[in-house]
Protein backbone atom coordinates (compact mmCIF):
# COMPACT_ATOMS: atom_id res chain seq x y z
CA UNK A 1 0.00 0.00 0.00
CA UNK A 2 1.32 3.42 -0.93
CA UNK A 3 1.89 5.71 2.01
CA UNK A 4 0.87 9.32 1.79
CA UNK A 5 3.30 10.22 4.55
CA UNK A 6 6.15 9.44 2.13
CA UNK A 7 4.83 12.11 -0.22
CA UNK A 8 4.63 9.69 -3.15
CA UNK A 9 0.91 9.50 -3.76
CA UNK A 10 -2.33 11.12 -2.72
CA UNK A 11 -4.25 9.35 0.08
CA UNK A 12 -6.92 7.73 -2.04
CA UNK A 13 -8.71 4.43 -1.49
CA UNK A 14 -7.85 1.97 -4.24
CA UNK A 15 -10.57 0.18 -6.11
CA UNK A 16 -10.33 -3.50 -5.38
CA UNK A 17 -10.74 -6.82 -7.08
CA UNK A 18 -12.65 -9.71 -5.52
CA UNK A 19 -9.60 -10.56 -3.38
CA UNK A 20 -9.09 -8.03 -0.57
CA UNK A 21 -5.79 -6.45 0.35
CA UNK A 22 -3.69 -7.89 3.15
CA UNK A 23 -4.25 -6.28 6.55
CA UNK A 24 -1.38 -3.87 7.34
CA UNK A 25 -0.06 -5.67 10.41
CA UNK A 26 3.22 -3.78 10.19
CA UNK A 27 1.32 -0.56 10.91
CA UNK A 28 0.51 -1.81 14.43
CA UNK A 29 2.75 -0.82 17.37
CA UNK A 30 5.59 -3.21 18.12
CA UNK A 31 3.90 -4.97 21.04
CA UNK A 32 0.67 -5.50 19.12
CA UNK A 33 2.46 -6.43 15.89
CA UNK A 34 4.51 -9.16 17.61
CA UNK A 35 1.37 -10.60 19.17
CA UNK A 36 -0.40 -10.55 15.79
CA UNK A 37 2.37 -12.42 13.99
CA UNK A 38 2.52 -14.96 16.83
CA UNK A 39 -1.22 -15.57 16.48
CA UNK A 40 -0.82 -16.01 12.72
CA UNK A 41 1.87 -18.61 13.26
CA UNK A 42 0.03 -20.52 15.97
CA UNK A 43 -3.58 -20.45 14.74
CA UNK A 44 -3.36 -20.28 10.96
CA UNK A 45 -6.16 -17.68 10.94
CA UNK A 46 -6.33 -15.08 8.15
CA UNK A 47 -4.38 -11.91 8.84
CA UNK A 48 -7.56 -9.82 8.61
CA UNK A 49 -9.15 -11.68 11.54
CA UNK A 50 -5.98 -11.45 13.62
CA UNK A 51 -5.33 -7.81 12.79
CA UNK A 52 -8.87 -6.65 13.45
CA UNK A 53 -9.06 -8.62 16.71
CA UNK A 54 -5.85 -7.05 18.02
CA UNK A 55 -7.02 -3.61 16.90
CA UNK A 56 -10.42 -4.07 18.58
CA UNK A 57 -8.76 -5.14 21.83
CA UNK A 58 -6.65 -1.96 21.86
CA UNK A 59 -9.80 0.07 21.15
CA UNK A 60 -11.52 -1.48 24.17
CA UNK A 61 -8.49 -0.94 26.43
CA UNK A 62 -8.25 2.72 25.40
CA UNK A 63 -11.96 3.45 25.71
CA UNK A 64 -12.01 2.14 29.27
CA UNK A 65 -9.99 5.17 30.38
CA UNK A 66 -9.47 7.68 27.57
CA UNK A 67 -11.15 10.02 25.09
CA UNK A 68 -9.42 11.83 22.23
CA UNK A 69 -9.47 15.44 21.08
CA UNK A 70 -9.86 15.88 17.31
CA UNK A 71 -7.84 18.50 15.39
CA UNK A 72 -10.75 20.97 15.46
CA UNK A 73 -11.01 20.75 19.26
CA UNK A 74 -14.02 18.43 19.76
CA UNK A 75 -13.54 15.61 22.28
CA UNK A 76 -14.70 12.23 21.00
CA UNK A 77 -14.61 8.62 22.23
CA UNK A 78 -11.66 6.45 21.25
CA UNK A 79 -13.89 3.43 20.59
CA UNK A 80 -14.66 2.18 17.07
CA UNK A 81 -17.12 -0.15 15.37
CA UNK A 82 -15.48 -3.13 13.64
CA UNK A 83 -17.17 -5.73 11.43
CA UNK A 84 -15.13 -8.64 10.06
CA UNK A 85 -16.57 -10.84 7.30
CA UNK A 86 -15.06 -14.33 7.20
CA UNK A 87 -16.05 -17.79 6.02
CA UNK A 88 -16.66 -20.64 8.50
CA UNK A 89 -13.72 -22.56 10.00
CA UNK A 90 -11.39 -19.58 9.85
CA UNK A 91 -10.49 -19.70 13.57
CA UNK A 92 -12.71 -16.74 14.49
CA UNK A 93 -13.64 -18.15 17.90
CA UNK A 94 -10.08 -19.24 18.69
CA UNK A 95 -8.55 -15.86 17.92
CA UNK A 96 -11.35 -14.03 19.73
CA UNK A 97 -10.86 -16.02 22.94
CA UNK A 98 -7.08 -15.61 22.87
CA UNK A 99 -6.97 -11.89 22.15
CA UNK A 100 -9.93 -10.81 24.31
CA UNK A 101 -8.95 -12.85 27.38
CA UNK A 102 -8.19 -9.84 29.67
CA UNK A 103 -11.60 -8.35 28.96
CA UNK A 104 -13.40 -11.67 29.29
CA UNK A 105 -11.77 -12.10 32.71
CA UNK A 106 -12.70 -8.52 33.64
CA UNK A 107 -16.28 -9.09 32.56
CA UNK A 108 -16.48 -12.35 34.51
CA UNK A 109 -15.23 -10.70 37.72
CA UNK A 110 -17.60 -7.76 37.21
CA UNK A 111 -20.55 -10.09 36.62
CA UNK A 112 -19.76 -12.03 39.81
CA UNK A 113 -19.53 -8.82 41.87
CA UNK A 114 -22.74 -7.55 40.30
CA UNK A 115 -24.57 -10.74 41.24
CA UNK A 116 -23.57 -10.33 44.90
CA UNK A 117 -24.56 -6.65 44.84
CA UNK A 118 -27.96 -7.49 43.39
CA UNK A 119 -28.61 -10.01 46.16
CA UNK A 120 -27.76 -7.38 48.76
CA UNK A 121 -29.93 -4.84 46.94
CA UNK A 122 -32.95 -7.17 46.90
CA UNK A 123 -32.60 -7.74 50.65
CA UNK A 124 -32.40 -3.99 51.35
CA UNK A 125 -35.26 -3.28 48.98
CA UNK A 126 -37.54 -5.85 50.60
CA UNK A 127 -36.77 -4.47 54.07
CA UNK A 128 -37.30 -0.90 52.85
CA UNK A 129 -40.69 -1.81 51.35
CA UNK A 130 -41.89 -3.59 54.50
CA UNK A 131 -40.90 -0.68 56.75
CA UNK A 132 -42.54 1.82 54.39
CA UNK A 133 -45.78 -0.17 54.34
CA UNK A 134 -45.77 -0.30 58.14
CA UNK A 135 -45.35 3.48 58.35
CA UNK A 136 -48.16 4.02 55.89
CA UNK A 137 -50.46 1.82 57.98
CA UNK A 138 -49.62 3.82 61.12
CA UNK A 139 -50.34 7.08 59.27
CA UNK A 140 -53.71 5.74 58.06
CA UNK A 141 -54.65 4.63 61.59
CA UNK A 142 -53.74 8.04 62.99
CA UNK A 143 -55.77 9.85 60.34
CA UNK A 144 -58.78 7.66 61.04
CA UNK A 145 -58.45 8.26 64.79
CA UNK A 146 -58.07 12.02 64.23
CA UNK A 147 -54.57 12.08 65.75
CA UNK A 148 -51.61 14.13 64.55
CA UNK A 149 -49.40 12.29 62.03
CA UNK A 150 -46.76 14.97 61.48
CA UNK A 151 -43.99 13.00 63.18
CA UNK A 152 -44.92 9.84 61.25
CA UNK A 153 -44.88 11.76 57.98
CA UNK A 154 -41.46 13.20 58.80
CA UNK A 155 -40.12 9.73 59.56
CA UNK A 156 -41.64 8.44 56.31
CA UNK A 157 -39.96 11.22 54.29
CA UNK A 158 -36.61 10.42 55.93
CA UNK A 159 -37.12 6.75 55.22
CA UNK A 160 -37.99 7.34 51.55
CA UNK A 161 -34.88 9.51 51.15
CA UNK A 162 -32.82 6.42 51.94
CA UNK A 163 -34.45 4.21 49.31
CA UNK A 164 -31.91 1.63 48.03
CA UNK A 165 -30.51 2.47 44.59
CA UNK A 166 -30.64 -0.29 41.94
CA UNK A 167 -27.31 -1.83 41.04
CA UNK A 168 -25.79 -0.32 37.90
CA UNK A 169 -22.79 -1.38 35.90
CA UNK A 170 -21.29 -4.78 36.33
CA UNK A 171 -20.92 -6.54 33.02
CA UNK A 172 -19.22 -4.76 30.14
CA UNK A 173 -19.42 -7.37 27.36
CA UNK A 174 -22.67 -8.09 25.53
CA UNK A 175 -23.23 -10.33 22.53
CA UNK A 176 -26.98 -10.21 21.86
CA UNK A 177 -29.24 -7.57 23.36
CA UNK A 178 -32.17 -5.29 22.66
CA UNK A 179 -32.30 -1.54 22.23
CA UNK A 180 -33.61 -0.85 25.74
CA UNK A 181 -31.44 -3.43 27.52
CA UNK A 182 -28.35 -2.00 25.81
CA UNK A 183 -29.23 1.52 26.91
CA UNK A 184 -29.94 0.33 30.47
CA UNK A 185 -26.46 -1.20 30.54
CA UNK A 186 -25.07 2.29 29.79
CA UNK A 187 -27.37 4.04 32.26
CA UNK A 188 -25.56 6.43 34.55
CA UNK A 189 -22.44 8.53 34.00
CA UNK A 190 -19.69 7.46 31.59
CA UNK A 191 -20.67 3.80 31.44
CA UNK A 192 -18.74 1.56 29.02
CA UNK A 193 -20.06 -1.42 27.06
CA UNK A 194 -18.47 -3.70 24.49
CA UNK A 195 -20.65 -5.42 21.91
CA UNK A 196 -18.59 -8.48 20.95
CA UNK A 197 -19.66 -11.55 19.00
CA UNK A 198 -17.91 -14.07 16.77
CA UNK A 199 -21.37 -15.09 15.52
CA UNK A 200 -22.45 -11.59 14.60
CA UNK A 201 -25.49 -12.61 12.57
CA UNK A 202 -27.46 -12.82 15.83
CA UNK A 203 -26.75 -9.11 16.34
CA UNK A 204 -27.58 -8.18 12.75
CA UNK A 205 -31.06 -9.72 12.97
CA UNK A 206 -31.74 -8.33 16.46
CA UNK A 207 -33.88 -5.24 17.14
CA UNK A 208 -30.73 -3.40 18.22
CA UNK A 209 -29.22 -3.40 14.73
CA UNK A 210 -32.47 -2.16 13.23
CA UNK A 211 -32.08 0.91 15.45
CA UNK A 212 -28.94 1.99 13.60
CA UNK A 213 -29.75 5.63 14.33
CA UNK A 214 -29.40 4.82 18.04
CA UNK A 215 -26.05 3.13 17.33
CA UNK A 216 -24.95 6.29 15.52
CA UNK A 217 -25.58 8.27 18.69
CA UNK A 218 -23.67 5.76 20.82
CA UNK A 219 -20.69 5.99 18.44
CA UNK A 220 -20.71 9.77 18.66
CA UNK A 221 -20.58 9.66 22.49
CA UNK A 222 -23.30 12.22 23.31
CA UNK A 223 -23.49 14.02 26.63
CA UNK A 224 -27.04 12.67 27.15
CA UNK A 225 -28.72 9.66 25.52
CA UNK A 226 -32.27 9.06 26.75
CA UNK A 227 -35.13 6.68 26.11
CA UNK A 228 -38.44 8.20 27.26
CA UNK A 229 -41.73 6.33 27.51
CA UNK A 230 -45.19 7.01 28.88
CA UNK A 231 -45.92 7.31 32.62
CA UNK A 232 -42.50 8.80 33.31
CA UNK A 233 -40.62 5.63 32.40
CA UNK A 234 -37.22 6.73 31.09
CA UNK A 235 -33.63 5.53 30.84
CA UNK A 236 -30.87 8.14 30.74
CA UNK A 237 -27.22 7.51 29.87
CA UNK A 238 -24.71 10.33 30.17
CA UNK A 239 -21.50 10.25 28.16
CA UNK A 240 -21.86 6.56 27.22
CA UNK A 241 -18.95 4.79 25.57
CA UNK A 242 -18.96 1.69 23.38
CA UNK A 243 -16.76 -0.53 21.22
CA UNK A 244 -18.37 -2.97 18.77
CA UNK A 245 -16.60 -5.91 17.13
CA UNK A 246 -18.65 -8.42 15.16
CA UNK A 247 -17.38 -11.36 13.13
CA UNK A 248 -19.82 -13.01 10.75
CA UNK A 249 -20.10 -14.80 7.44
CA UNK A 250 -20.31 -12.79 4.19
CA UNK A 251 -23.62 -14.44 3.29
CA UNK A 252 -25.18 -13.13 6.50
CA UNK A 253 -23.95 -9.65 5.69
CA UNK A 254 -25.40 -9.84 2.16
CA UNK A 255 -28.78 -10.90 3.55
CA UNK A 256 -28.75 -8.05 6.04
CA UNK A 257 -27.79 -5.48 3.44
CA UNK A 258 -30.56 -6.69 1.14
CA UNK A 259 -33.07 -5.79 3.90
CA UNK A 260 -31.47 -2.89 5.74
CA UNK A 261 -28.75 -1.67 3.39
CA UNK A 262 -30.59 1.44 2.25
CA UNK A 263 -31.36 2.51 5.82
CA UNK A 264 -27.82 1.79 7.05
CA UNK A 265 -26.27 3.90 4.30
CA UNK A 266 -28.92 6.66 4.42
CA UNK A 267 -28.57 7.38 8.15
CA UNK A 268 -24.77 7.30 8.10
CA UNK A 269 -24.15 4.15 10.11
CA UNK A 270 -22.14 2.70 7.22
CA UNK A 271 -19.72 5.64 7.47
CA UNK A 272 -18.98 4.76 11.11
CA UNK A 273 -18.11 1.11 10.42
CA UNK A 274 -14.55 -0.14 9.93
CA UNK A 275 -15.26 -3.25 7.88
CA UNK A 276 -12.84 -5.90 6.64
CA UNK A 277 -13.15 -9.06 4.54
CA UNK A 278 -10.97 -12.06 5.39
CA UNK A 279 -9.86 -14.03 2.34
CA UNK A 280 -10.31 -17.80 2.69
CA UNK A 281 -7.03 -19.64 3.31
CA UNK A 282 -8.28 -23.22 3.44
CA UNK A 283 -5.62 -25.60 2.15
CA UNK A 284 -2.79 -23.14 2.81
CA UNK A 285 -2.82 -22.91 6.61
CA UNK A 286 0.24 -23.82 8.63
CA UNK A 287 0.47 -23.99 12.40
CA UNK A 288 3.38 -24.18 14.81
CA UNK A 289 3.76 -27.71 16.23
CA UNK A 290 4.32 -26.46 19.79
CA UNK A 291 2.56 -23.08 20.01
CA UNK A 292 3.62 -20.59 22.65
CA UNK A 293 2.09 -17.20 23.31
CA UNK A 294 4.92 -15.17 24.79
CA UNK A 295 4.33 -12.10 22.61
CA UNK A 296 0.60 -12.26 23.31
CA UNK A 297 1.33 -12.35 27.04
CA UNK A 298 3.42 -9.17 26.68
CA UNK A 299 0.55 -7.54 24.79
CA UNK A 300 -1.91 -8.54 27.53
CA UNK A 301 0.49 -7.17 30.15
CA UNK A 302 0.32 -3.79 28.42
CA UNK A 303 -3.49 -3.90 28.59
CA UNK A 304 -3.80 -5.00 32.23
CA UNK A 305 -3.04 -1.58 33.83
CA UNK A 306 -5.85 -0.01 31.80
CA UNK A 307 -8.27 -2.74 32.85
CA UNK A 308 -7.24 -2.39 36.50
CA UNK A 309 -7.68 1.38 36.42
CA UNK A 310 -11.16 0.91 34.97
CA UNK A 311 -12.04 -1.64 37.68
CA UNK A 312 -10.87 0.75 40.41
CA UNK A 313 -13.00 3.56 39.01
CA UNK A 314 -16.05 1.32 38.73
CA UNK A 315 -15.59 0.13 42.31
CA UNK A 316 -15.53 3.75 43.51
CA UNK A 317 -11.89 3.69 44.60
CA UNK A 318 -11.05 6.20 41.87
CA UNK A 319 -13.51 8.92 40.88
CA UNK A 320 -11.45 10.52 38.11
CA UNK A 321 -13.08 10.88 34.71
CA UNK A 322 -11.56 9.64 31.49
CA UNK A 323 -8.42 11.47 30.49
CA UNK A 324 -8.24 13.19 27.09
CA UNK A 325 -5.49 12.33 24.62
CA UNK A 326 -4.34 15.19 22.41
CA UNK A 327 -2.46 15.33 19.10
CA UNK A 328 1.01 16.76 18.60
CA UNK A 329 1.40 19.78 16.33
CA UNK A 330 3.00 17.67 13.58
CA UNK A 331 0.09 15.23 13.77
CA UNK A 332 -2.42 18.08 13.42
CA UNK A 333 -0.60 19.42 10.36
CA UNK A 334 -0.52 15.95 8.79
CA UNK A 335 -4.24 15.44 9.32
CA UNK A 336 -5.10 18.92 8.06
CA UNK A 337 -3.26 18.29 4.77
CA UNK A 338 -4.75 14.83 4.43
CA UNK A 339 -8.27 16.15 4.97
CA UNK A 340 -7.75 18.87 2.35
CA UNK A 341 -6.53 16.35 -0.21
CA UNK A 342 -9.36 13.91 0.47
CA UNK A 343 -11.95 16.68 0.25
CA UNK A 344 -11.01 17.34 -3.38
CA UNK A 345 -11.51 13.65 -4.21
CA UNK A 346 -15.02 13.61 -2.71
CA UNK A 347 -16.42 16.00 -5.31
CA UNK A 348 -18.75 14.63 -8.03
CA UNK A 349 -16.63 12.63 -10.43
CA UNK A 350 -13.84 12.23 -7.87
CA UNK A 351 -12.35 8.88 -6.91
CA UNK A 352 -13.96 9.00 -3.45
CA UNK A 353 -17.38 10.35 -4.39
CA UNK A 354 -19.00 6.90 -3.97
CA UNK A 355 -17.67 6.62 -0.39
CA UNK A 356 -17.71 10.31 0.49
CA UNK A 357 -19.45 9.59 3.79
CA UNK A 358 -16.65 7.34 5.01
CA UNK A 359 -14.00 9.69 3.61
CA UNK A 360 -15.60 12.58 5.51
CA UNK A 361 -14.94 10.72 8.75
CA UNK A 362 -11.42 9.68 7.71
CA UNK A 363 -9.67 12.04 10.15
CA UNK A 364 -11.88 11.03 13.07
CA UNK A 365 -11.29 7.32 12.34
CA UNK A 366 -7.54 8.00 12.29
CA UNK A 367 -7.68 9.87 15.59
CA UNK A 368 -9.61 7.06 17.26
CA UNK A 369 -7.25 4.36 16.01
CA UNK A 370 -4.17 6.41 16.88
CA UNK A 371 -5.53 7.06 20.39
CA UNK A 372 -6.19 3.35 20.87
CA UNK A 373 -2.65 2.42 19.87
CA UNK A 374 -1.11 5.20 21.95
CA UNK A 375 -3.12 4.31 25.07
CA UNK A 376 -1.80 0.73 25.04
CA UNK A 377 1.72 1.16 23.70
CA UNK A 378 2.55 4.85 24.16
CA UNK A 379 3.39 7.21 26.99
CA UNK A 380 1.89 10.46 28.17
CA UNK A 381 -1.23 12.18 26.86
CA UNK A 382 0.14 13.44 23.51
CA UNK A 383 -0.14 11.29 20.38
CA UNK A 384 2.94 11.68 18.17
CA UNK A 385 2.88 12.00 14.39
CA UNK A 386 4.39 8.53 13.85
CA UNK A 387 1.43 6.88 15.57
CA UNK A 388 -0.94 8.97 13.45
CA UNK A 389 0.93 7.84 10.30
CA UNK A 390 0.42 4.22 11.34
CA UNK A 391 -3.26 4.81 12.02
CA UNK A 392 -3.63 6.48 8.61
CA UNK A 393 -2.30 3.34 6.91
CA UNK A 394 -4.84 1.22 8.72
CA UNK A 395 -7.76 3.55 7.98
CA UNK A 396 -6.73 3.69 4.30
CA UNK A 397 -6.95 -0.11 4.24
CA UNK A 398 -10.42 0.06 5.76
CA UNK A 399 -11.31 2.61 3.10
CA UNK A 400 -10.35 0.12 0.41
CA UNK A 401 -12.52 -2.49 2.06
CA UNK A 402 -15.43 -0.05 2.33
CA UNK A 403 -15.29 0.62 -1.41
CA UNK A 404 -15.52 -3.10 -2.07
CA UNK A 405 -18.22 -3.99 0.46
CA UNK A 406 -20.56 -1.08 -0.25
CA UNK A 407 -19.97 -0.95 -3.99
CA UNK A 408 -23.45 -1.45 -5.58
CA UNK A 409 -21.79 -3.71 -8.17
CA UNK A 410 -19.26 -5.25 -5.80
CA UNK A 411 -18.84 -8.95 -4.95
CA UNK A 412 -20.66 -8.52 -1.62
CA UNK A 413 -23.60 -6.55 -2.97
CA UNK A 414 -27.09 -8.11 -2.99
CA UNK A 415 -26.83 -8.14 -6.78
CA UNK A 416 -23.82 -10.47 -6.62
CA UNK A 417 -25.94 -13.39 -5.36
CA UNK A 418 -28.38 -12.97 -8.23
CA UNK A 419 -25.49 -12.73 -10.70
CA UNK A 420 -23.98 -16.02 -9.55
CA UNK A 421 -27.38 -17.69 -9.72
CA UNK A 422 -27.79 -16.39 -13.27
CA UNK A 423 -24.31 -17.63 -14.22
CA UNK A 424 -25.11 -21.12 -12.98
CA UNK A 425 -28.40 -21.08 -14.91
CA UNK A 426 -26.63 -20.04 -18.13
CA UNK A 427 -23.97 -22.69 -17.67
CA UNK A 428 -26.49 -25.46 -17.00
CA UNK A 429 -29.22 -24.52 -19.49
CA UNK A 430 -27.13 -23.27 -22.41
CA UNK A 431 -23.41 -23.88 -22.43
CA UNK A 432 -23.42 -27.56 -21.34
CA UNK A 433 -25.84 -28.50 -24.17
CA UNK A 434 -24.30 -26.17 -26.79
CA UNK A 435 -27.40 -23.99 -26.87
CA UNK A 436 -26.85 -20.31 -27.71
CA UNK A 437 -27.41 -18.19 -24.60
CA UNK A 438 -29.52 -15.40 -26.08
CA UNK A 439 -30.01 -12.52 -23.68
CA UNK A 440 -33.68 -12.26 -24.64
CA UNK A 441 -34.29 -15.89 -23.67
CA UNK A 442 -32.27 -15.50 -20.45
CA UNK A 443 -34.39 -12.51 -19.46
CA UNK A 444 -37.65 -14.28 -20.29
CA UNK A 445 -36.91 -17.76 -18.85
CA UNK A 446 -34.10 -17.10 -16.38
CA UNK A 447 -34.27 -17.05 -12.56
CA UNK A 448 -33.58 -13.34 -12.07
CA UNK A 449 -36.59 -11.18 -11.35
CA UNK A 450 -37.48 -8.48 -12.10
CA UNK A 451 -36.29 -8.78 -15.68
CA UNK A 452 -34.76 -5.31 -15.51
CA UNK A 453 -31.99 -6.67 -13.24
CA UNK A 454 -30.79 -9.24 -15.77
CA UNK A 455 -28.64 -6.69 -17.57
CA UNK A 456 -27.21 -5.48 -14.24
CA UNK A 457 -26.23 -9.07 -13.41
CA UNK A 458 -24.60 -9.52 -16.79
CA UNK A 459 -22.70 -6.25 -16.33
CA UNK A 460 -21.43 -7.49 -12.96
CA UNK A 461 -20.32 -10.83 -14.44
CA UNK A 462 -18.51 -9.00 -17.24
CA UNK A 463 -16.91 -6.65 -14.72
CA UNK A 464 -15.22 -9.59 -12.99
CA UNK A 465 -14.28 -11.35 -16.23
CA UNK A 466 -16.68 -14.28 -15.97
CA UNK A 467 -18.62 -13.81 -19.25
CA UNK A 468 -18.63 -11.88 -22.51
CA UNK A 469 -21.70 -10.54 -24.31
CA UNK A 470 -21.26 -10.67 -28.07
CA UNK A 471 -23.61 -9.70 -30.88
CA UNK A 472 -24.38 -12.46 -33.39
CA UNK A 473 -25.64 -11.43 -36.81
CA UNK A 474 -28.58 -13.84 -36.71
CA UNK A 475 -29.19 -14.43 -32.99
CA UNK A 476 -28.53 -10.98 -31.61
CA UNK A 477 -26.79 -10.51 -28.22
CA UNK A 478 -25.55 -13.81 -26.73
CA UNK A 479 -23.62 -14.65 -23.58
CA UNK A 480 -20.41 -16.65 -24.02
CA UNK A 481 -17.96 -17.92 -21.40
CA UNK A 482 -14.54 -16.36 -20.94
CA UNK A 483 -12.03 -18.75 -22.46
CA UNK A 484 -9.17 -19.68 -20.12
CA UNK A 485 -5.65 -19.01 -21.45
CA UNK A 486 -3.95 -21.87 -23.24
CA UNK A 487 -1.30 -23.66 -21.18
CA UNK A 488 2.30 -23.07 -22.11
CA UNK A 489 4.09 -25.94 -23.84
Amino acid sequence: MELWLQGKTRPQFRKMSIHPLTFPLDALPNTARNAAYELLQNTGAPDVIVGMSVLASMSIAAQLNYDVQLPHGVVRPTGSTFICLALPSQQKTTVDELVMKPFLDLDKAAATAQQLQRKAYRTKKDLYSLVRQGMLREIVKGEIAGESTDKLRTRLAEHEAGEPVPVQGGRIIYSNTTHRAFLEAMQGEGRFTALLSNEGEAVLISPLFRASGFLNSVWDGPSVLALDRAKGDSVVARNPRNVTFLMLQPQAWVRTMAKLGDAIQANGYATRILIGVADANHGFRTRAPDPTYEALAVFHKAIEPLAQAFSAREAGACHDKREVLDLSNDARIFLRHRNTDLEAQMAPGGSLHAVRGFASKDVEHICRIAASMHAVCGRGLTIDVHTVHQAAQIVTWFGNQTMMVFDPLGPLSPLAGKALTLLEYIRRSFWTINRPAKTSVIGREGPVRPKQEVQKCLDLLMRYGMVHVLTDVKLGPIVVPVQPPLPRV
